[in-house]
């Protein structure tokens, strides 16, 4: 076989997309730390699917193949993320895993205003155009907090609401994007934390949500973007 080498793209252990084929190991294994380079760029990695009715949590991982023949064992011995060997095989017997990683796809979200399937947007384009505009100047002064699934990003005259998926990942974009402007020393933000806990604090953030997007209570509440 001329390309004994294929890398591909797992999700949840099965295969879901083909990077190339490679005629030597030395090309492959080039292309293959080629892209996790290009992973370190990646700034919230997904970490969940919409699946049916359900949040799943999703792991994906960039695996390295090869053909075998029949005189080769079809297991291989690859490290986990704790140091220790475990075996690794493939449903095809011809052929074996070499090396496999993390692979790590961008997150995106339902930033309100926008549609929540065909115009999702990623970290960039959140902290590009909904806090580096107001974040760097006094009369807009910025304050961002969570409600369950959803950042709340709040001027004196204005409101943004981003909704993820579940509460989890509010917290990891929250948390991004308070490391991003403390790198970019942006003086004009306040991290007010999370506002799912309390009486009065959820009563408020409900209000806004109301007064902004006109759902009912029950939408309003909801943790996942699944009911």
């Amino acid at each position: 076989m001329k390309f004994k080498y294929h890398i591909i793209i797992t999700k949840n252990n099965k295969q879901v997309d083909f990077i190339g084929c490679f005629t030597t190991e030395t090309k492959a294994l080039t292309k293959f730390k080629k892209l996790q380079n290009e992973m370190s760029n990646v700034k919230i990695p997904m970490l969940y699917i919409n699946e049916g009715r359900q949040i799943k949590e999703v792991s994906y991982e960039i695996v390295l193949i090869k053909h075998i023949d029949n005189t080769e064992s079809p297991i291989t011995l690859l490290r986990n993320q704790y140091g220790e060997f475990i075996e690794h095989e493939t449903n095809n017997k011809n052929w074996i895993v070499c090396e496999k990683a993390p692979y790590y796809k961008e997150e995106t979200f339902w930033v309100y205003g926008y549609h929540p399937l065909v115009q999702r947007k990623d970290f960039n384009f959140i902290y590009d155009s909904l806090i580096k505009p107001n974040g760097c100047k006094k009369e807009t002064f910025l304050s961002i907090y969570i409600y369950k699934n959803k950042l709340l990003i709040e001027t004196s005259f204005n409101m943004d609401m981003v909704i993820c998926k579940n509460h989890s990942d509010s917290i990891r974009l929250y948390n991004t994007i308070k490391e991003e402007s403390e790198k970019d020393k942006m003086k004009y933000i306040l991290f007010n934390g999370d506002w799912s806990i309390g009486r009065d604090r959820q009563h408020i953030c409900i209000d806004k949500i109301q007064q902004l997007t006109n759902w009912n209570k029950l939408k309003i509440t909801r943790s996942t973007t699944r009911p």
